[in-house]
């Protein structure tokens, strides 16, 4: 009977013939709150619960009674391997019982579903959001009355379906964004009791789009936002899927799937011009996007267009003495953001156009002058820092055209500097924007491949026009540094 056990079921089985003592011993080492009784063969024939032995003692019987056999329930519940966690947890509700076995054929116990753990024993900090507000034109005429996530598959709403099973990874905060039909999400869900979870709805006006509900979230989740289509029927390992998320540090995860095209052709390898290969009627392997994303808080604090929440974001900006970052550093202290500007310190000591925002932003700035190209420097000053708006260590553009070699030399080695301290300080973001060219499309100049070539940012976009504090929309996505063969390091997408 053994080799059908691992070590948690076998210290829950007892045989027909034993004690009411050793059906209780069973129950309280296997902290299941039942024992399994099994015969000979290793096949379950009854259960046995704390009940079910109080009864028999009350009964007359003694610790010492064989009278396991005559005890048990052999009218239990159970389940084979094919069963899903909602099917299971159903079952549970109904019959209101708190323990499944998994049997297989053979009726041998090999598996044990326990209500707290498909409920998640020990709930997650995770919050989820379900994109519940589409049309699903596609499905017509079926949901012009039905909103697509509420179609019934196999007796059960779809949307209800991933409520479920996020509950029984536990997660217990829900958010459900809802457009078309939203009255009738809502009033089967209602707050989310009756799922065991708290459901709270982002109300689109208008269609926002796939990330476009994430503007509508009340505040910034504290840790890492679970993202979910809602019309998708699936098992994935919500629990695996977040600590993998969580292990890599990652700025975003991506569920994806793989998804075989069969091409009914034979398909024609060809090199310049000339036939390599013949691969008739193949199917090609791909992996394609599952619809469940994870965004780290810091991802998840952006709303529609990628327009990041900066209350209280602590931020490096580089360069914030020369126009532009003047600018840019108001403005993100007028939105809440804590400033670091990195300024180059010159031989008068001035801020240069720093000294021009208004006093009560100079007043909230964390200053910090120093050599740009100086590495320990820039690492020290990056500590701490969730955001970098690197604007090319530019000293002034005149100094550009009266000593070109430093020019060059301070944008590069500072820029390398700035990423270095990025990738050691674990950033969440970084912005490179070229000062220089902000500049000159402003003045109208013409700029020449080589001239504009000295700096090079992430995602190109348009700075804060003079006399606005306006953020730029020049922010980059989240990256990881990838490293080259000369040992640089470069700014890559995620």
């Amino acid at each position: 009977m053994e080799e059908f056990l691992n070590e948690r079921l076998a210290k829950v089985v007892v045989r027909p013939d034993g004690t009411l003592f050793e059906g209780l011993r069973a129950i309280n080492e296997g902290r299941c709150g039942i024992a399994f009784v099994c015969d000979a063969a290793g096949r379950v024939v009854g259960t046995v619960a704390d009940g079910d032995i109080r009864r028999a003692l009350l009964a007359g019987k003694t610790l010492d009674s064989h009278c396991l056999k005559s005890t048990m329930r052999s009218d239990f519940v159970a389940v084979d391997e094919s069963a899903s966690r909602v099917e299971v947890l159903d079952l549970m509700r109904a019959r209101e019982i708190a323990q499944v076995p998994v049997l297989d054929a053979e009726r041998h116990l090999i598996g044990l579903h326990l209500m707290l753990e498909l409920i998640g024993n020990g709930e997650r900090r995770n919050w989820a959001l379900i994109l519940a507000g589409g049309k699903g034109t596609r499905l017509r005429p079926l949901t012009e009355t039905t909103p697509k996530p509420m179609v019934t598959v196999a007796g059960r709403p779809i949307l209800e379906r991933l409520v479920l099973h996020l509950v029984g990874w536990g997660v217990r905060r829900i958010f459900l964004s809802v457009n078309h039909l939203a009255n009738v999400i809502e009033s089967h869900f209602g707050d989310g009791a009756r799922f065991g979870c708290r459901i709270e709805y982002l109300r689109e006006d208008v269609p926002l789009g796939t990330g476009g509900p994430l503007s509508l979230l009340p505040d910034t989740p504290g840790e890492p936002l679970l993202v979910m289509n809602g019309d998708l029927v699936t098992q994935a390992s919500v629990g695996r899927l977040l600590d993998f998320h969580a292990c890599g540090r990652y700025c975003a995860t991506v569920g994806v799937r793989p998804y075989a095209v069969d091409i009914p052709f034979g398909v024609a390898e060809v090199h310049d011009g000339g036939l390599e290969h013949l691969r008739e009627k193949p199917t090609i392997q791909m992996l394609v996007n599952a619809g469940i994303y994870v965004l780290g808080p810091e991802r998840a604090a952006e709303g529609e267009g990628g327009c990041m929440k900066w209350s209280e974001r602590r931020v490096l900006v580089t360069g914030a003495d020369g126009f532009i970052g003047s600018h840019l550093t108001e403005a993100l202290v007028k939105a809440g953001a804590v400033v670091r500007p990195l300024c180059f310190y010159n031989s008068q000591g001035s801020l240069g156009w720093l000294d021009t925002v208004a006093p009560d932003v100079r007043g909230a700035l964390d200053v910090r002058l120093g050599d740009i190209r100086d590495a320990r420097f820039v690492e020290e000053s990056c500590r701490d820092i969730e955001v970098v708006f690197h604007l090319a260590a530019l000293i002034s553009i005149p100094h550009s055209y009266q000593a070109p070699e430093s020019f060059v030399d301070t944008n590069i080695r500072g820029t390398l500097n700035v990423l270095e301290a990025v990738r050691r300080a674990r950033c969440a973001r970084l912005v490179q924007r070229s000062a220089q060219t902000s500049s000159a499309r402003r003045s109208g100049a013409r700029m020449t491949s080589r001239s504009s070539s000295c700096a090079r940012s992430t995602r190109s976009g348009r700075g804060s026009p003079p006399g606005r504090s306006s953020l730029p929309s020049c922010c980059s996505s989240s990256g990881r540094l990838h490293r080259s063969s000369s040992g640089t390091w470069s700014h890559g997408e995620t």
